[in-house]
């Protein structure tokens, strides 16, 4: 009888080891979500260049490309946000689209670009820049963690200002 109390006792210790070291996650999974946090902390950054913003633009050209589906998450989820347009766009095509202001040497809106993502098991290191003129932009890092079941920001460095 004792052994067998033993036994079970030795069961349930290894099954709830077992069960805690399952919470390992892979960025790559949730990628959206991080570029959501990651993206509204940035626009939390240097407000000023938020005023009177017309859009919000996207460029992730510089990372791995996202599915439609991640996309869409992440445009309705700054649109909802920031109640502006959120387009997909580069530098350059809004320029071409009209949406630089020669007058005011600035952007009708706000460019966020996504630089680099290095990412490991349970955290990434994200570089970001949000852009709003030549002499209205900042570099950001954002290092993300998963805590308690959800992705959350553990630090942000200024990069460069502008």
């Amino acid at each position: 009888m004792r052994n067998k109390r033993l036994y079970i006792t030795g069961i349930i210790v290894i099954a709830f080891f077992l069960v805690a070291c399952i919470h390992n996650e892979d960025p790559n999974k949730y990628i959206s979500e991080i570029y959501c946090i990651v993206l509204d902390t940035l626009m939390e950054e240097s407000q000023q260049l938020n005023k009177e913003m017309a859009f919000i633009a996207v460029d992730m050209t510089q990372v791995e490309e996202l599915n439609e589906q991640e996309n869409g998450e992440i445009t309705t989820y700054l649109e909802d946000k920031y109640g502006v347009e959120v387009m997909l766009a580069t530098y350059e095509e809004l320029t071409d689209q009209g949406l630089y202001d020669p007058e005011t040497s600035a952007l009708d809106g706000v460019l966020l670009k996504i630089n680099k993502i290095h990412s490991k098991t349970n955290h990434a290191v994200i570089e970001a820049e949000k852009y709003r003129a030549g002499d209205g932009a900042i570099g950001m890092e954002y290092t993300i963690h998963y805590k308690s079941r959800t992705w959350q920001v553990k630090e942000a460095s200024m990069i460069w200002i502008s």
